[in-house]
């Protein structure tokens, strides 16, 4: 399989036999059963991964452009577009200094996650943050309402307490109405 691969990607029958320590015919042999199989368009594939070498390209690197390129197509944007946004992506890490992109990539996934999270556009993501505050706000009102009516209903206990306290300790025989406080 390496040979074939090997072959696949432009690399002569010379060279593919000092890689794998075998005759150049048996390499010629090797890719001669595999074109028998009837592998549609396997010449055209060669041909065209040769040219890409001869460019000066990694065939696996033109397969990741090809694949970005795809992606491309199906979102819909032009690669202009996407130029632009890696220089001000540029532009934005050197005024920051970033010194890593990627960095800056894993916060661009991060707010991803949470828009789904929230399951929100990103581009409402600010008007669900701001609403999500106001809300947390009126929360956090309303809780402290609640801490103040606890904390006058806890004094009001108290009090009684200390009131049953001195009148218990006046008289102990006196039954003390809780009403009358």
């Amino acid at each position: 399989m390496n040979v074939l691969n090997l072959w696949l990607t432009g690399v002569t029958r010379k060279e593919i036999a000092m890689l794998n320590n075998i005759s150049t015919g048996n390499v010629s042999n090797i890719i001669r059963e595999f074109l028998n199989n009837e592998v549609p368009d396997i010449d055209l594939l060669r041909e065209t991964s040769v040219k890409i070498k001869n460019s000066g390209f990694q065939i696996n690197n033109f397969s990741s452009v090809l694949r970005l390129r795809n992606m491309l197509n199906l979102l819909e944007i032009p690669e202009e577009t996407l130029e632009q946004f890696l220089v001000e992506l540029s532009v934005f890490n050197y005024k920051r200094d970033i010194d890593n992109s990627e960095e800056f990539i894993l916060k661009v996934i991060r707010v991803a996650e949470h828009v789904k999270l929230l399951d929100v556009s990103v581009f409402d993501i600010v008007n669900e943050i701001d609403e999500l505050t106001i809300k947390l706000r009126d929360l956090e009102s309303k809780r402290d309402g609640l801490q103040t009516e606890i904390d006058a209903l806890v004094t009001k206990k108290n009090k009684i307490i200390t009131e049953i306290e001195k009148r218990e300790a006046k008289d102990p025989q006196i039954p003390i109405e809780i009403t009358e406080l």
